[in-house]
């Protein structure tokens, strides 16, 4: 069967009847565009349409698919001849169909395949990143250095002072040469890093840990910062003050209070411990030289049972772990700075 001879056959037929294509279309009750098809030989008519134009031309069937009348001696060997070519095309469109399904099943078990690959990728990626930290912070195995964000970073050396680290910069850092098997079969140290001032100084946090430097410092401004922690001057006090439903931040204190706790005038006292009932009232100090990010006095001014009393943070033991700090004595505040005490307390609503 050759699609353009029957095609050519039926324009042939259309016009000996004096048809157009619209009327053709008309009889068979198909579209204009369908007859348009046959004829160009872009498609074959169904088996309906076939009957259709058989009985309509009084042509058959055979002669139709082969393309031109057929005399009568030789309509058996003909027939014969289209359905050995109607088997042969048929068997071919199975074969292509089937080697396409074939095609389209690799490519889809391909996409699959794929798919998981990335997926297990991610997540492994995912679970490896819990496990051995963020690349974003790696700390030298001897911690005498980090890098975070592509910065190198050096051990800052302070005397006994302190900063008061802001945002977390990373929930958990690298160890330099430490394998993920190692860590995931061995590992218990979690290594957190929170910004210091502008992020110049960052503060290394750990479960554990054999280094005694927490703090480092961007090695390009490591000199200024030792330099400017060596300053022992202090002259900014301020107050934060904490109550159950309010805070107020960066309070300044008084003169009169600011020297009473520079001068270190209070005296421990023996009866009295900083161990804060709900309902006691205190007020949270930092103290440090203007523009500086070291901490020079940090404590709390307390008021309970009628008495004021100081307690510096830096009383408190290594093995303390108690977050009311109970069992720690404070030191009594002398009553000539009751007045100015009590200003300073007019500010906290219980």
């Amino acid at each position: 069967m050759n699609p353009k001879l029957t095609g050519g056959f039926i324009t042939a037929l259309r016009k000996e009847h004096g048809m157009t294509q619209k009327q053709l279309a008309e009889r068979l009750n198909v579209s204009d565009k369908a007859v348009s098809r046959w004829e160009t030989g872009k498609g074959y008519p169904d088996i309906e349409s076939l009957m259709a134009l058989s009985n309509l031309f009084s042509v058959s069937v055979n002669e139709l698919l082969y393309g031109k009348r057929i005399e009568s001696p030789s309509m058996a060997q003909i027939a014969e001849k289209n359905i050995a070519n109607a088997y042969i095309q048929t068997t071919e469109k199975k074969q292509k169909i089937s080697k396409l399904s074939i095609i389209l099943a690799m490519l889809l078990s391909l996409i699959i395949v794929t798919v998981i690959l990335i997926v297990l990728s991610n997540r492994f990626q995912l679970f490896y990143r819990d496990i051995m930290g963020s690349p974003n912070c790696v700390i030298a195995e001897d911690y005498s250095y980090m890098t975070l964000f592509g910065e190198r970073y050096v051990p800052l050396v302070l005397d006994g002072i302190d900063c008061t680290p802001s945002e977390l910069l990373i929930q958990e850092a690298q160890l330099e040469g430490e394998t993920f098997f190692g860590k995931l079969l061995f590992g218990d140290m979690i290594y957190s890093v929170r910004g210091c001032e502008n992020n110049d100084i960052v503060y290394l946090q750990t479960e554990s840990g054999p280094f005694e430097t927490l703090y480092y410092c961007k090695e390009s401004k490591v000199n200024a910062y030792e330099m400017m922690s060596q300053q022992q001057n202090y002259d900014l006090f301020t107050a934060q003050i904490e109550t159950r439903n309010w805070t107020v931040w960066d309070l300044t204190l008084s003169n009169t209070v600011s020297q009473m706790l520079k001068d270190k005038e209070y005296t421990l006292s023996d009866t009295v411990n900083c161990g804060l009932e709900y309902e006691s009232k205190h007020i949270v100090i930092h103290a440090k030289k203007r523009g500086s990010p070291f901490l020079r006095i940090e404590g709390e001014i307390i008021f309970k049972a009628g008495q004021y009393y100081w307690f510096d943070y830096d009383d408190i033991p290594p093995t303390q772990n108690n977050a009311n700090y109970s069992g720690i004595m404070a030191y009594e505040i002398d009553d000539r700075y009751d007045a100015e005490l009590d200003q300073l307390f007019s500010y906290v609503h219980q």
